[in-house]
């Protein structure tokens, strides 16, 4: 239950520093146990990659495997870590934007909590 008040109220710490009156940013976490910074980026790598979007290239209406282009929004990405209520926020985008899905590369960089 501890567990869970502590998730509840870092939650609601986060939404509020990061909401304003004219927007809401959330943002997408996961919970470790007594994690480092090094398993945390391992987990924000499995589980934080943004969503990929490919479309048609060419002439086609439909995506080939020869001939399309993929493209995703960098998204931050929070990892918990319940034993020592340690956050690490990573700043989570893939690199060669407009490439085939298999071209983009995932990039993890360590970030911080502010807009």
């Amino acid at each position: 239950m501890k567990k869970i008040s502590f998730i509840s109220a870092f939650c609601i710490l986060v939404f509020a520093q990061l909401s304003t009156a004219s927007a809401t940013t959330f943002i997408k976490g996961y919970a470790c146990d007594n994690c480092s910074l090094q398993q945390a980026e391992n987990i924000a790598r499995t589980r934080g990659a943004p969503l990929v979007n490919c479309v048609p290239t060419g002439n086609n209406d439909v995506i080939s495997i020869d001939e399309h282009a993929c493209y995703s929004s960098p998204q931050k990405f929070i990892i918990f870590d319940l034993a020592t209520n340690t956050t690490y926020p990573f700043q989570m985008s893939h690199s060669n934007q407009g490439s085939s899905n298999w071209d983009l590369i995932l990039n993890s960089n360590p970030t911080t909590l502010t807009k």
